[in-house]
């Protein structure tokens, strides 16, 4: 019951979040299948485990052995507890990290870091004093995310997933599954994701949790399914008999995971203070005007330049919505794509011809973002692909009217603009680190979330501030001194109509 749905759920995607995890420590696990599915990873030189219950390991190995044999997994041994890559050691798992990791940390036990650290212990809903310590302690959350490397992941159970019905997990049994995700935040993860598996076969799904030291990992969390599969072939030790050496997990069931499931979204917006985007991300709010495709027109711009424009054929209300019912039908370069577009173009002459086009693409009508742990693309499929930049503090809408009024001449082109990444609607990052409404919207906010800034009269033209959507030093660079180009030429072209 519960053995390989479970496991492989609990181990996988936080290792294959991992390019190349080679230290991995766990915390319980005590049966020896989480030990078990670790060891399937051929570059995991060193697995650290750590069990108080030294009678639990020595029960398993005689009762559930099935649980702990690793016979079939080329390379290693009889039983999993044996493979020279792993190390039993049966303390105080808490105590443990706190005593090597803690700022009050002895130094004469000094321990190599760890890339992934995976928590196979107490349910965050178990009713003991220890629960409340495992998952409420900030020196011993601390303590972990010290253990991790630059780039470490740490994977934990979350307990049972909560239901459509459920209130927010404050002020439920599973308050300390809320306690921990906020404790995770303060300690400085920078990316968490939430994910269930219904085939566990327990009484109700179950839910886990992986957290990322660096934003970067998003890339790989949100790596398509043929990505994941050939990271599989490359990375999974194969078996003597043949068979597959996981049952449940593949790239199919990884982009599952990728997503939280709508009730963590329900429950985690009926906190008591509501995160802002719980507000803007649920879909249409009928009270906001929305104003579609049909009430906009293509002409010419009126700057002095052979340029096409998007114009108004109504008044807008400012605080509209912009043609919000296309902001899902972007065309999406993910991190992946847009690396292998560039890496194919550097191969030479002949290839960056091939894909100039493509290029020229990116240059001028895509619009950059981070929000999936790297830079990626996103090209407007609708008229919103015709929206020129405001010159000098003329542009009309944006994603959200509390975005800083800054221009291309007022901004220092060799200083990315201070908290400019934190537009709470922009393409880049958000307040909250663990935030299943903003996981669930992605598509939504990388297309936009597009307001009128002020009210726009019939027949003016839609402008933006292209200076929001820039997230990365060289492009605010290349950008700032672009746009003020082009915008002096406008307007002397302009005055000598």
């Amino acid at each position: 019951m519960g053995n390989e749905p479970y496991h492989e759920a609990l181990v996988h995607p936080g290792m294959f979040a991992h390019p190349s995890p080679k230290r991995v420590a766990i915390i319980g696990g005590g049966e020896g299948a989480t030990l078990r599915e670790v060891l399937k990873h051929k570059t995991v030189q060193h697995v650290k485990m750590i069990e108080i219950d030294r009678g639990m390991v020595e029960t398993s190995k005689e009762f559930l052995s099935s649980w702990n044999t690793c016979t079939d997994i080329v390379g290693s041994t009889e039983s999993c507890f044996d493979d020279p890559r792993a190390e039993v050691l049966y303390e105080d798992a808490l105590a443990w990290f706190i005593d090597r990791f803690a700022s009050t940390a002895n130094e004469y036990k000094h321990e190599e870091k760890f890339d992934v650290i995976i928590m196979d212990a107490l349910d965050p809903q178990d009713d003991i004093p220890f629960a409340e310590v495992l998952y409420n302690n900030d020196v011993f959350t601390q303590a972990l995310y010290q253990a991790l490397s630059d780039n470490g992941v740490i994977v934990m159970q979350l307990g049972v997933t909560p239901d459509l019905e459920d209130i927010t997990d404050i002020y439920t049994k599973s308050k300390n599954r809320a306690k921990l995700t906020y404790g995770l935040e303060s300690a400085g993860f920078e990316s968490m994701h939430a994910y269930e598996e219904s085939h566990c076969t327990f009484s109700d799904p179950w839910s886990f949790l992986v957290a990322c030291k660096d934003f970067s990992c998003r890339e790989r969390w949100y790596s398509n399914s043929a990505s994941v599969d050939l990271d599989i072939h490359k990375r999974i030790l194969p078996t003597r008999s043949g068979s597959p050496t996981l049952k449940y997990f593949d790239g199919s069931t990884k982009s599952i995971y990728r997503i939280p499931t709508k009730p963590f979204e329900v429950n985690y917006c009926r906190q008591e203070s509501s995160p802002s985007e719980c507000a803007s991300l649920q879909g249409y709010d009928p009270i906001i005007p929305n104003i579609p495709e049909s009430l906009f027109e293509i002409k010419l711009t009126n700057r002095g330049t052979n340029k096409l424009g998007l114009f108004a054929k109504v008044d807008i209300a400012r605080g509209s919505m912009i043609l919000q019912e296309k902001s899902s039908n972007s065309v999406h370069f993910y991190p992946a794509t847009t690396n292998l577009i560039y890496q194919t173009a550097n191969l030479g002459p002949l290839a960056k011809k091939s894909l100039a086009g493509m290029l020229s693409v990116f240059d001028r009508y895509a619009f950059e973002n981070n929000l999936f742990g790297n830079i990626g693309y996103n090209l407007h499929s609708s008229l919103l692909s015709l929206v020129n930049h405001g010159c000098n503090g003329t542009h009309n809408i944006a994603a959200d009217d509390s975005f800083d009024d800054i221009t291309e001449l007022t901004v220092d082109p060799t200083k990315l603009h201070v908290g400019h990444s934190s537009s709470k609607c922009s393409k880049g990052r958000w307040e909250n680190v663990f935030n299943p409404i903003v996981e669930r919207h992605l598509p939504h906010l990388v297309g936009g979330y597009d307001i009128a800034t002020r009210d726009i009269s019939k027949g003016e033209e839609i402008l933006e501030n292209l200076l929001e959507v820039i997230k990365t030093q060289d492009d605010w660079t290349y950008w700032v001194e672009h746009l003020r180009a082009s915008c002096l030429a406008e307007s002397a072209a302009a005055s000598s109509l």
